[in-house]
C-alpha cells in the first residue's frame, strides 16, 4: 500500500469501496457511510487535506480521488471465521493506520474496529476521533453480540480524543453510557431542487435487521391499501434475525397487491424514486438522523416516522409526521398525506428551509473543521469566502 503524506483529516471507513469504485456489485451503502463521503467533501472543500481509507474490491476500478477527497486503498477484509484471519485483519489495519500521514484520523460505526484504529492512531502519537451513527452505538451491548467486539469498541471510546454525535439525544446518551462529552454536529445534506415530481407512493429504504422492523411497514401497506409502498431493501445475512424477515417481505412482494418490494439501485436512482414519493417511512426501533429523511426534505417530501423522531425534530418543526410507537397513528398520518399529495407547498418549504438553515454543507464542514481544530488550517480567502 502506497504511503501518502500530508493529510489533514483521514477516514478509515474500508466498507465504503462501492461509493468510489466503478463496476462494484454492491449495493448502495447505508446513511452512515453517505454522511461520510458528504463530510469528507465538504471538508477538501473548505481547503483542508483530506484522505479516504477503502477496502480493495476485486473487479472494481476504485477512484484515486473524488470530490477533492484522495482515496487509499487498503487489503480486502482479510478475517473470515478462524483466528488466523482475525489476526490478519489485524495487521491489515495496523499497517493502513501507520501508512497514512495524517494529523487526525476519524472512523464511524460501532465495532472492533473502533478499538484497533484508535489504539494505533494513538500510538503514533495522532489524534483520534469518533463519529456516531446512530442511537445504537449507545447500546453497543444490544448490537454487539461478541463480547471481544464490545471490549474493542469500548477501547476506541476511552481512546477519543473526540467523539462526535448528531443530535442532542446522542449527546445525552454518550454522558450516560461513557461518560463523555461529545461534540453535537449535525448531519450533512446536499442541496437538491425541489421536487415537481408527481407523489406516487410512501417510500422505505434500508439494511434488513430486526431493528428497522420492515414489517411494519408492511402492516401500512395493508392499512392504507389505496397507496402504494415501495420498499428499497438490502438483504443483511448476517443480522440478527434477517432470514425469516426476508422471507416474510419476499412474501408481501407476492401477494399484497400495493407492497414492491424493489431491488436496491444506484443512488440517483434512489433519489428519483424520493423525489417522486408522497413520503419517506422510517419503522426503526432506534436511530440517528436518517440520511433519506434529509434527502427528502432537501426536496420538499416529508418523513413519517413510527417509533425514533431524533430531538422531536420532526414534530417541532413540522417536516412530516411522529407515530410515537403507534401503528394506528402511523396509518392515519400516512393516510391524510395520500389524500393530500396533490397540494404538500406548506410541507416542502418547511422542510427545505429547515435542512437549509441546520444541515447545510457549508455549516457542516464549520463545524467539523473546528471540532478537529482544523478551522486555522483553511486559507484566509477561503476562510473569508465560506463564513
Amino acid at each position: 500500500m502506497a504511503n501518502r503524506s500530508g493529510f489533514d483529516v483521514a477516514f478509515y471507513v474500508p466498507w465504503m469501496t462501492s461509493l468510489v469504485a466503478d463496476g462494484a456489485r454492491e449495493p448502495w451503502p447505508g446513511g452512515a457511510e453517505t454522511q461520510i463521503m458528504l463530510v469528507s467533501r465538504a471538508l477538501a472543500d473548505r481547503g483542508l487535506r483530506v484522505c479516504l481509507v477503502v477496502f480493495d474490491l476485486p473487479g472494481a476500478e476504485i477512484a484515486k480521488k473524488f470530490g477533492g477527497v484522495e482515496v487509499i486503498v487498503r487489503p480486502q477484509y482479510l478475517a473470515g471465521g478462524s483466528l488466523v484471519g482475525q489476526m490478519r485483519e489485524v495487521g491489515a489495519i495496523r499497517r493502513a493506520i501507520r501508512a497514512i500521514d495524517a494529523d487526525i484520523v476519524v472512523t464511524r460505526c460501532a465495532g472492533y474496529h473502533v478499538g484497533l484504529v484508535g489504539l494505533f492512531t494513538k500510538l503514533s502519537r495522532r489524534t483520534f476521533v469518533y463519529s456516531s451513527a446512530g442511537v445504537r452505538d449507545f447500546k453497543e451491548k444490544i448490537f454487539l453480540t461478541k463480547w471481544r467486539d464490545r471490549i474493542l469498541f469500548r477501547l476506541g471510546i476511552s481512546l477519543a480524543d473526540t467523539i462526535v454525535v448528531q443530535t442532542e439525544e446522542q449527546v445525552d446518551l454518550c454522558q450516560e453510557r461513557f461518560r463523555r462529552n461529545p461534540v453535537l454536529i449535525r448531519s450533512v445534506c446536499e442541496p437538491a431542487e425541489q421536487s415537481d415530481r408527481e407523489p406516487e407512493a410512501f417510500l422505505w429504504v434500508g439494511r434488513i435487521d430486526s431493528n428497522k422492523r420492515p414489517l411494519e411497514f408492511v402492516e401500512l401497506a395493508k392499512r392504507v391499501p389505496d397507496a402504494p409502498f415501495w420498499m428499497v431493501a438490502t438483504p443483511s445475512p448476517f443480522a440478527s434475525g434477517a432470514a425469516p424477515l426476508w422471507e416474510s417481505l419476499e412474501h408481501a412482494g407476492q401477494t399484497l397487491p400495493n407492497f414492491h418490494l424493489l431491488p436496491p439501485r444506484p443512488r440517483p436512482e434512489l433519489l428519483d424514486l424520493i423525489a417522486r414519493s408522497v413520503a419517506v417511512v422510517n419503522t426503526s426501533e432506534y436511530e440517528g438522523m436518517p440520511n433519506i429523511f434529509l434527502e427528502a426534505w432537501s426536496r420538499g417530501v416529508p418523513a413519517l416516522t413510527l417509533n425514533h423522531d431524533p430531538d422531536r425534530i420532526i414534530a417541532r418543526h413540522h417536516l412530516g409526521g411522529f407515530a410515537d410507537g403507534d401503528l394506528e397513528r402511523l396509518t392515519a398520518l400516512a393516510a391524510e398525506l395520500w389524500e393530500s399529495r396533490a397540494d404538500r407547498a406548506a410541507y416542502a418549504s418547511r422542510c427545505r428551509a429547515y435542512v437549509r438553515g441546520e444541515h447545510s454543507a457549508q455549516i457542516v464542514s464549520r463545524d467539523w473543521a473546528k471540532a478537529l481544530s482544523l478551522d486555522k488550517a483553511v486559507p484566509t480567502e477561503l476562510s473569508v469566502e465560506l463564513s
